[in-house]
């Protein structure tokens, strides 16, 4: 192992690798983590976590709920937890995704409307054009499944306990709205305003740029 720093990404719904791939570098390595309804081996990704020195946490979107729930008293590991456009009350009217949004997403999956949806985690042609060379290799019946496991995850638990240490809100979140995301994390962490859409790893080129925004 080359490398001795990792981000280990809890990923947005229906994401996967192929969307972050080109944030890795020459100092980060890239520990991916997604499709949340299906099984995890927990004691295998924290051995892989365990042999890197230096260990940050970010979470994307519904990965923000998720990530507390799957690591559990394993969020020690890391150095640093940074949530980004995300909540956790990730189904609410005024500090997640508004409910009936929410609801019409999940019922309403399609193909039809995954195009509307990634035009509208995007918001720029020319944005969509490269996540759609590098879009999740997922099927809409894969996606709908997960997103249906996110929301009876939410009901069966509530809101989670805060691990993070930092949260990044986009200024044109048209998932979460960026006023909801304020409210939630206005008490409960620092938090930094991007000028970006709901997606937002375009806008840095690496994960070590990344980091300098964080830390800056």
């Amino acid at each position: 192992m080359s490398k001795n720093k990792v981000v280990v990404l809890f990923n947005g719904w229906g994401m996967d690798r192929n969307v972050v791939d080109h944030l890795t570098d020459n100092e980060w390595d890239l520990i991916e983590f997604s499709s949340y309804h299906n099984e995890k081996d927990l004691e295998k990704l924290v051995k892989n976590i365990e042999k890197y020195e230096e260990k940050v946490l970010i979470s994307f979107s519904l990965g923000v709920y998720m990530a507390p729930i799957i690591l559990k008293e394993y969020s020690n590991l890391f150095s640093m937890k940074i949530a980004i456009n995300g909540t956790l009350i990730p189904y609410d009217d005024k500090l997640g995704i508004p409910k009936i949004i929410f609801d019409k997403t999940l019922e309403g999956w399609s193909t039809a409307t995954k195009n509307l949806f990634n035009k509208r985690i995007l918001r720029s042609d020319i944005l969509l054009g490269r996540f759609l060379k590098n879009q999740p290799a997922r099927s809409i019946n894969d996606q709908k499944s997960e997103l249906k496991f996110i929301k009876n995850s939410f009901l069966s638990y509530g809101e989670v306990k805060n691990i993070y240490d930092i949260a990044i809100i986009s200024d044109d979140d048209r998932i979460f709205p960026k006023i909801n995301q304020i409210g939630f994390w206005n008490d409960k962490a620092r938090y930094k305003l991007l000028d970006s859409p709901h997606f937002p790893f375009y806008i840095f080129e690496s994960f070590s740029e990344l980091m300098e925004f964080i830390k800056n």
